[in-house]
């Protein structure tokens, strides 16, 4: 089976190890997420798997001929050409193929019977190869991605030199499925998708016959597409089978039962070392100092990586303004004869959090330039209360963070020169001790999001604008940012895809739909609903002229039915995995009951024995509910597992 087979890989950067000793086999059906702070080695990870980068231990197989398609973070650059052009480069290779066909059939003709009968296995093994990957209805293929992923039929025709690069990294993303690898790479791939590119995505993945394998700060996407983590921490790997979801809460309590160790191991160290210390020149207690002194240097240190540290952001006190911080009337904005915003009317109070929402490319970056004062040039009226600050934070501040300078001179640089002040915020965004002196050059997409925000510290700002601010961003981070936004005193207006970010901070919902601005009258997972349910169908089903499309081919219909197959089984697993996992607790939790209830203090108290009893009814009837559905479940499994090996 085609795949990637990693064997006791290693990587370091200078003195520091990324990570050592990983094993692990990728092939058809994985579906695994990567995960670990900023600059923990994720994408080091993924360009070793793409054999971009070569392993400083162990070394990286691929077998079965399997083809590696990866998508980098940020950074691509698309050849010269139009959409639909790159679009079709994904099926090069069949087109070789065709023609190695039409060659080996002028062959046959030339030679001895012996020979033709070889050339005519091989002409049948290409002829099938071409047809089951759907080269023949390539056509309504590429138009099917190209649309998902959010291009209008205008845009197949344009350059792709003309394209910002968000997009471009769309479309890098739509010849990557298009080529169909056994093992699909993607980094970060949700950063420059919408909302409705977003939940595309997830759908057309659940159905990939071949491999996923992610790096993601996206809960949703993640809680949706994978069944495995493959986590970085402390320069060691580990892995987790299941949703990220259920990774989330196994690693919550390891990490509860680690810095409780760490807290615990402190206090004794301190205990330890004051008895050193007011000792050491006592001759009467020489041999109890030298005992703790040889209990310390023998204690096994519990290390408390970096990025565990409790990360506590807040901002400082916005400066006083007016009520109401900025007012737009009629605002309108065009590039040549395409008009992008009419008759905007905004208006945005102290601790309010403004979420912009809209698919890519219907002016939600353009507004929020705008109200930042970076793009003077619009129609209408835009008014700031007295007092205001705004404070901006672009989409692409972290792409554009580079340089020989160090992240300490660059804080330094927009912190007036206060270095205790610049080296107390760059902490709060994890960067300390000798991470300061990195250069902007050689840090993480996610340092370069937490310097970006950094620096926002040092505006003095009562109305921050932000463009993606978790973009790049780990989770540990994004919560951390969450937090702090959620307590600024000022007023926020921002643009995110992040549902989860969206719905712990957002207390308005406003979107853009042709070129106005509306407001949803209810919180963000309503609206969520709402887009998903009403608008997103509204627009995919919108008529439009299809390229030509030939007759679905038998091995066509067969790929189709496959991949139904394969998503209802990815569900079914799911839901299994749930159901053995509550109970798991189920059982935990009654055999602690009936431990409590046999004890002499419990049993003699009534009100006690009661209440034990109800809940342990209560659990005995999910018990026997779940044990149900879960053989329902599992037959289900079966089936379909039987159904795919046909």
């Amino acid at each position: 089976m085609p795949g990637v087979v990693l064997e006791g890989v290693g990587a370091r950067v200078g003195e520091r190890v990324l990570f050592k000793d990983l094993s692990w086999t990728v092939q058809e059906g994985t579906r695994a997420a990567v995960v670990g702070p900023n600059g923990s080695g994720k994408s080091t990870l993924l360009k070793m798997m793409a054999g971009l980068r070569e392993p400083d231990d162990g070394r990286v197989v691929y077998s079965g001929g399997a083809r590696v398609g990866y998508l980098p973070q940020w950074g691509i650059t698309t050849p010269e050409g139009t959409v639909w052009e790159e679009a079709e480069r994904a099926f090069v290779r069949f087109r070789e193929m065709e023609r190695r066909v039409h060659a080996l059939g002028e062959e046959t003709a030339r030679v001895d019977a012996s020979r033709a009968l070889k050339i005519a296995e091989e002409m049948a093994s290409l002829q099938e190869a071409i047809l089951s990957s759907g080269y023949y209805e390539r056509e309504g293929e590429i138009h099917r991605v190209l649309r998902g992923l959010g291009f209008d039929e205008a845009d197949f025709s344009r350059p792709c030199s003309t394209f910002s690069g968000g997009w471009q990294m769309r479309i890098a993303l739509a010849r990557l499925l298009l080529e169909r690898p056994h093992v699909l790479l993607l980094d970060e791939p949700t950063n420059y998708l919408d909302l409705e590119a977003r939940i595309w995505l997830r759908s057309f993945l659940e159905g990939w016959e071949g491999a996923v394998v992610t790096v993601s700060h996206d809960r949703d996407f993640l809680d949706a597409l994978i069944d495995e983590v493959v986590e970085i921490f402390a320069g060691r790997v580990k892995r987790y089978r299941g949703t990220y979801s259920r990774y989330e809460a196994q690693r919550t309590q390891e990490i509860s039962r680690l810095i409780k160790a760490y807290e615990a191991q402190q206090k004794e160290r301190e205990r330890l070392q004051t008895f050193i210390d007011r000792f050491r020149a006592n001759a009467n207690r020489a041999s109890q100092v030298q005992a703790r002194i040889l209990r310390l240097e023998k204690m096994d240190e519990v290390a408390l990586p970096p990025h565990l540290v409790p990360v506590h952001i807040r901002f400082p006190s916005a400066p006083s303004s007016s009520r109401v911080l900025v007012q737009t009337e009629g605002l309108g904005k065009a590039y040549g004869s395409r008009e992008v915003l009419r008759e905007v009317r905004l208006e945005v109070s102290r601790e309010e959090r403004v979420v912009i929402a809209g698919p890519n490319g219907v002016g939600k970056t353009t507004l929020l330039r705008i109200l930042a004062g970076e793009d003077l040039a619009y129609t209408g009226t835009l008014r700031y209360g007295t007092g205001v600050v705004p404070g901006y934070f672009a989409q692409d501040v972290a792409e554009r963070l580079s340089g020989p300078q160090t992240v300490l001179e660059e804080a330094l640089r927009v912190a007036a020169g206060k270095e205790q002040e610049a080296r107390d915020v760059l902490g709060a965004f994890l960067f300390r001790g000798e991470e300061v002196d990195k250069p902007l050059a050689v840090l993480s997409g996610g340092e370069r999001s937490r310097l970006a925000l950094a620096r926002l510290f040092f505006s003095g700002a009562n109305l921050l604008i932000l463009d993606e601010p978790t973009n790049h961003l780990d989770l540990h981070t994004k919560d951390a940012l969450l937090e702090a936004l959620s307590s600024f005193e000022g007023g926020i207006v921002f643009v995110s895809h992040d549902a989860h970010f969206n719905r712990g901070l957002a207390t308005r919902v406003l979107y853009v739909h042709e070129g106005t601005l509306r407001e949803f009258p209810g919180p963000y997972d309503e609206f969520l609903r709402w887009w998903e349910e009403t608008v997103i169908p509204s627009r995919t089903h919108t008529p439009h002229p299809s390229p030509p499309t030939r007759t679905e081919s038998e091995a066509q219909r067969r790929r189709t039915e496959r991949k139904a197959l394969q998503r209802r089984l990815r569900r079914c697993e799911r839901e299994e995995e749930e159901i053995l996992l509550r109970l798991e607790a189920i059982e935990e939790e009654l055999s602690w009951i009936h431990r409590e209830m046999a004890r002499p203090e419990v049993y003699t108290d009534g009100e006690r024995t009661r209440t034990l009893k109800e809940r342990l009814s209560t659990l005995e009837e999910e018990q026997i509910r779940l044990q149900g559905r879960w053989e329902e479940v599992a037959h289900e499994v079966e089936t379909l597992k039987e159904a795919l090996e046909e």
